[in-house]
């Protein structure tokens, strides 16, 4: 009975192996080679494949695994020098968010971001965010309704959430009138208050065709995602 399970284990293990390494990619063949796998910190291992396809075709693909019930690893989101615009390598956002008793070891791009282009001022837009983008509660882009975007994110328990982040809400003044608020660093508010924080551009881009005025937070007050 022993070596008949056994015997069923390694074929199983041999036919699981051997159709791991074919995928069909949008009509093309791919024959995948692991080139690179090892435990890269606790509980998380990193793996590169080389994907071989027809007439030479070829990509690399890299992924990584963590136990996330390892109470010795958590997760954080970090912006490109704690800006919305500038960029920065992944390799720098460790080194200069690292500190002792909590060192960053490994790191995914986590939005889609522009590589180009300057403002109507001349000022770079390289590295600014395309969709909606949180990082350790500060906004940096609060945008709604971008086509079919779909957001994700990690909770307290390290569960992982997916779906449409919405920004929204109500500003008054001291009359007590009020109107709608509905983005954070967006040029594009739609007849609504748009907030600008000071890690966005050194100015907007409006040209005059709308008013601005100062805002500064009471004192004691913050602002931000899940903040009082």
């Amino acid at each position: 009975m022993i070596k008949m399970i056994v015997s069923a284990l390694a074929c199983a293990m041999a036919w699981a192996a051997n159709a791991s390494i074919n995928y069909n990619i949008r009509g093309t063949e791919y024959v995948a080679d692991t080139i690179f796998h090892a435990m890269v910190g606790p509980s998380t291992s990193c793996t590169q494949l080389l994907m071989r396809g027809d007439a030479g075709r070829q990509m690399y693909v890299r992924y990584s695994i963590t136990d996330l019930t390892n109470p010795y690893v958590t997760f954080s989101a970090v912006m490109g020098q704690d800006k919305y615009a500038g960029g920065e390598t992944i390799s720098g956002m460790s080194r200069r968010k690292s500190r002792p008793g909590a060192q960053y070891f490994l790191g995914v791009n986590g939005d889609f971001f522009r590589t180009s282009g300057l403002t109507g001022r001349g000022e770079s837009v390289v590295g600014s965010p395309i969709g909606p983008c949180i990082a350790d509660g500060t906004i940096y882009h609060g945008v709604n309704h971008v086509g079919n975007w779909i957001d994700f994110t990690l909770d307290q328990s390290k569960k992982p959430l997916f779906g449409e982040a919405t920004f929204g809400g109500t500003v008054t003044n001291g009359k007590g009138e009020t109107a709608p608020m509905g983005v954070v660093n967006c040029e594009y508010a739609c007849d609504q208050v748009a907030l600008f924080t000071s890690t966005y551009l050194s100015g907007t881009n409006l040209r005059g065709t709308c008013a601005e005025v100062q805002a500064v937070l009471a004192e004691g007050e913050e602002f931000g995602i899940a903040k009082p």
